[in-house]
């Protein structure tokens, strides 16, 4: 296995989005997923 440096390492929305799609969820699903997140970071 290997460790990818902070350079690399994918962003959270990167990460989120390819979670929602491995477990099939809807485009739209995984949008509003994102938004959320996004409010949330903001909040």
């Amino acid at each position: 296995m290997e460790i990818s440096s902070p350079l690399t390492a994918p962003k959270l929305l990167d990460q989120v989005g390819g979670k929602i799609r491995f477990k099939h969820c809807s485009i739209r699903t995984e949008r509003q997923y994102l938004q959320w997140i996004k409010c949330l970071i903001r909040f």
